[in-house]
């Protein structure tokens, strides 16, 4: 039988569930030639439905290296490595939310470091049910979260701000976090999410800053307008791309005077940075940071932690590198 039939029957063992089958005729058709791609693309595609990931990868490289322009080859070698970081990033979150209540009671349900040390959670808000919890809620447990913004964070609790609003407020990690630094200030947190309200409304009750936060929906230009009219204001945005949307001087002149950090989500529409620099340059003395590393052996907190959770507990989960913009008002210079 020439190598042509052996891979015929080969893919209709394959059609037909005989995988054991199907793989015997492949090596038997690499026995006789190891150069052609087809033989190594099916023996791939086999594996791959067997769930042999590793043989089905080793397979599909070895069909590219033989023809570089091997579309199939290519495609499914390309499946097999999301479909190997989606199951990464899975078990890494089954992992995290597994010692969850043991980090929990470790750190007594409140941030340990940072500029928000002391502030505390409930257990609903920790749970991973909410849709605040977000894997990484154990890095805010740590205060580690975000700490690329630390700094501007330390800077704006020295000012006297009138209001703090929070575009994407979550389960209320910098509305609250900010309220306990800021007594003076007024706070708006916005979240479109209605569960995300309920338990940031259980946080502001839990942290005692019930008397100066308000919790609330979709946040809008013109809402923005109302509320930082005629005040010293500063803006915590993280609203999932919605930004270059939302943050218009023309819809909300106010902003001029406001004082804006923003997680800028350029993943999903390329322009954001560069409209939010065009429209604030004139008007506002702007700053970027970009995400950076984290280093858990540098703290205390993370020595009786096993290595690998070292990292874990900091992860952040996000799709590509991220980066923030922070906007302070040439009016206060």
């Amino acid at each position: 039988m020439d190598i042509k039939q052996i891979l015929q029957e080969a893919l209709a063992a394959v059609n037909a569930g005989q995988n054991e089958r199907a793989l015997n005729l492949c090596r038997a058709a690499l026995s006789q030639d190891q150069k052609r791609p087809d033989s190594w693309n099916l023996f791939g595609l086999i594996h791959q439905q067997m769930e042999h990931f590793p043989m089905a990868a080793t397979a599909y490289r070895m069909a590219l290296d033989l023809d570089p322009n091997d579309a199939h080859a290519r495609q499914r070698l390309e499946q097999i490595r999301q479909y190997a970081f989606q199951k990464s990033v899975y078990f890494g979150n089954v992992v995290v939310l597994t010692l969850l209540p043991h980090y929990l009671n470790l750190f007594k349900h409140t941030v340990q470091e940072g500029p928000f040390r002391g502030m505390r959670y409930y257990d609903e808000a920790l749970s991973p049910a909410t849709p605040a919890a977000a894997y990484d809620i154990i890095s805010k447990l740590t205060g580690w979260y975000e700490i690329e913004l630390h700094p501007w964070l330390r800077e704006a609790i020295t000012v006297p701000y009138h209001t703090v609003i929070n575009v994407g407020c979550a389960e209320g990690y910098y509305a609250i976090g900010l309220s306990r630094c800021l007594p003076q200030a007024r706070v708006y947190a916005f979240d479109i999410d209605a569960n995300a309200q309920r338990i940031c409304k259980m946080g502001v009750e839990l942290n005692g800053v019930a008397d100066r936060i308000e919790v609330l929906g979709l946040c809008t230009a013109e809402r923005l307008q109302q509320v930082t009219q005629g005040q010293r204001a500063l803006l915590m945005v993280d609203c999932e791309g919605c930004e270059k949307d939302l943050l218009d001087p023309r819809l909300a002149p106010a902003l001029a005077g406001c004082d804006i950090i923003i997680e800028c989500h350029d993943f999903t529409d390329s322009t954001i940075t560069a409209t939010l620099l065009e429209r604030f340059s004139a008007t506002h003395r702007i700053d970027r940071v970009e995400q950076g590393p984290r280093n858990p052996n540098a703290s205390a907190l993370f020595q009786d932690m096993h290595e690998l959770m070292r990292w874990l507990v900091l992860c952040e989960w996000r799709p590509r590198l991220m980066h923030w913009l922070r906007l302070r008002s040439l009016q206060y210079e």
